[in-house]
C-alpha cells in the first residue's frame, strides 16, 4: 500500500469498527429488553387455583428466568449475533490497529529513505 492510501484505508477501518460497536449495543439493549421481559413475566405468574406468587424466592424466580430464557428464539438469536459481532469487532479492532503500524512503519521507511538521499547528494 501506498503512503498515501494509509489514511483513508485507516479512517475506513475506524468507521467500520465504529459501526459494529453501534450494532453491537443495539443488539445488547435488545437482550435485554428481553431479559426484563422475562424477569417481569416471572415475578408477575400467579398460581391459577390460589392466585399467589408461582414463584416464591429469589431462587426460584431466577431459575425460572433463565429456565425461560434457554427456550426464548429471540434471546437465543440475539445471544448469537452479540458473539458474531464481538468476534468481528475484534477482526476490526486487529485490522485497524495492523494500519497504524503499517502507516508508522511506512512512514519511518519513507523518512530514513528521505534522508538517506540528502546524505547522498
Amino acid at each position: 500500500m501506498k503512503l498515501h492510501e494509509f489514511p483513508q484505508e485507516i479512517e475506513s477501518a475506524a468507521l467500520a469498527l465504529h459501526e459494529t460497536g453501534e450494532q453491537l449495543q443495539s443488539v445488547r439493549e435488545q437482550i435485554g429488553r428481553i431479559e426484563i421481559q422475562v424477569k417481569a413475566d416471572v415475578i408477575a405468574a400467579k398460581d391459577e387455583s390460589t392466585g399467589k406468587a408461582l414463584y416464591s424466592n429469589d431462587t426460584a424466580r431466577e431459575i425460572a428466568t433463565g429456565q425461560r430464557l434457554e427456550q426464548s428464539a429471540p434471546y437465543a438469536e440475539g445471544r448469537e449475533r452479540e458473539r458474531q459481532l464481538e468476534k468481528t469487532k475484534a477482526e476490526q479492532t486487529a485490522r485497524l490497529e495492523r494500519l497504524r503500524r503499517e502507516f508508522q512503519l511506512a512512514l519511518i521507511d519513507y523518512e530514513a529513505e528521505r534522508l538517506g538521499r540528502r546524505h547522498a547528494a
